[in-house]
Order: C-alpha cells, then structure tokens, then sequence
C-alpha cells in the first residue's frame, strides 16, 4: 500500500494491485500555499518505508481579481487620445493598456 502525504497529514493511500508496481492517486482538493507531498510504503507484513523525497507544489486555484477598466489610445493624426466606449479609430493598431494583478498574464 502506498501512503501520500502533505507534509505530516496523510491525505491519502492506495493499493498497488499493478504487477509493476506502478500506482496512480488524485488528491482532494489542496488549500492554497506549498504543498510538500511524500509517499510511504507498507509491504504485507506491515513492514514501513522511510518517506520519499518531497515533491514541493506552489498551489494558487484562486482566480485573479477582475481587471480595472481596460482603456483604448488612438496615437495616429487626425484625431490622438483616449478611444471611448463604441468609439471609433482610425488607428489600426491602437494601444491597449489597464491593470491587474502582479504576474497575471492578459490575453486579449
């Protein structure tokens, strides 16, 4: 039996029932933070494995917070500034620029 485990909480264990041995668990879901997972394994005699070197996770399911306004700037003559609301450009390739959290990737 193989045995997971966050840091010193087991979160879970299986059966190798795999001729070779390989095994296969999904976790619940992991709170936010460093997850440090090891695995132990118990033989049939009950005998226990030191634990596994840790694999370290960096768990961030928490979704970015909206974006502030996106805003639109025109920087081609006849007409040069902010691009409002369902405005129009003459600009083909005008600059969009806003904010969001530090590190966020934005795709438009």
């Amino acid at each position: 039996m193989v045995s997971i485990y966050n840091d010193t909480k087991l979160v879970g264990s299986v059966e190798v029932t795999a001729t070779d041995g390989s095994w296969s668990f999904t976790t619940d879901e992991l709170d936010d933070g460093v997850a440090s997972l090891t695995t132990k394994v118990t033989d049939k005699a009950g005998n226990v494995s030191e634990p596994t070197p840790p694999i370290v996770l960096h768990i961030d399911a928490t979704a970015p917070a909206v974006p502030q306004a996106i805003t639109g700037t025109d920087d081609v003559a006849w007409y040069q500034g902010a691009i409002n609301h369902n405005g129009l450009t003459n600009d083909a390739q005008p600059t969009l620029s806003g904010v969001v959290e530090g590190n966020a990737s934005v795709t438009i």
